[in-house]
C-alpha cells in the first residue's frame, strides 16, 4: 500500500451503508489506511483475504453491533491475532451522527487530526461527503454528519465542545443537501 509508512492497520465498515465508511475517510486518507467493507453479520471472503494479504495487525471497527456484529468483530480479531496483532477497537455511537462524532473525537485523540478543520455533510446521502472526506483528511481535520434540515445533536455537541479550536467549518453540499438553517446553526456553534 504505502511501503514502509504503512501501519498494518485498517478501518472496517459495513458495505451495505455508507455513513460509517465516510466518517473514517479523513483518517483513511491522512493515515494511509484502507477501508475494508464487511457485511453486518458475516465477514466476506474478499475482506478476510485482504486482512490476511495485507498482514493487517490492527483494525478500527466503524459502527455499532448492528453495523458490524460482535461475531464479525471476533472473526476479524482472530485474523489480526494470526497476523501478530491485537484486538480491534470499535468506534461507535447511538446512530450514524453520533458514530461520526465519536470517530472524529477518536481521530483527534489519536493525534491523526485536530478540530481546526471540520467538515459537515448530510448523513442521508453519500455524494456530498465523498470528496469531503479527502478534503478533511488533507486539511488535517474531521468529518461530521448532520440532518439536511436540522443540525444533528451529535454534530452540535462536537461543535460546541470544540468551538474554541475550530478555525474553519466547511459544509459539503448545497442548500438542498444541507439547508441554510443547518449551516447557520452550525456556524453559530463555532463562530
Amino acid at each position: 500500500l504505502e511501503g514502509a509508512s504503512f501501519s498494518q492497520a485498517a478501518f472496517i465498515a459495513r458495505g451495505d451503508g455508507f455513513a460509517d465508511a465516510l466518517a473514517v475517510s479523513p483518517f483513511a486518507y491522512s493515515q494511509k489506511m484502507p477501508v475494508l467493507l464487511t457485511r453486518p453479520s458475516s465477514l466476506p471472503a474478499e475482506t478476510e483475504a485482504a486482512l490476511t494479504g495485507l498482514d493487517i495487525e490492527g483494525a478500527y471497527i466503524a459502527g455499532g453491533t448492528t453495523a458490524v456484529s460482535d461475531g464479525v468483530m471476533g472473526s476479524i480479531d482472530g485474523i489480526l491475532s494470526t497476523n501478530g496483532g491485537t484486538a480491534s477497537e470499535r468506534w461507535s455511537g447511538t446512530d450514524r451522527y453520533a458514530t461520526a462524532a465519536t470517530i472524529a473525537q477518536k481521530g483527534i485523540d489519536a493525534f491523526w487530526a485536530t478540530p481546526a478543520f471540520v467538515g459537515l455533510s448530510p448523513g442521508q446521502n453519500f455524494a456530498e461527503a465523498l470528496g469531503g472526506g479527502a478534503v478533511c483528511g488533507s486539511s488535517g481535520g474531521v468529518l461530521l454528519l448532520t440532518g439536511g434540515t436540522s443540525l444533528s445533536s451529535a454534530a452540535e455537541t462536537f461543535l460546541t465542545g470544540n468551538s474554541g479550536d475550530i478555525l474553519h467549518l466547511e459544509v459539503f453540499g448545497g442548500a438542498a443537501a444541507v439547508s441554510d438553517a443547518v449551516k447557520t446553526a452550525a456556524e453559530g456553534k463555532v463562530y
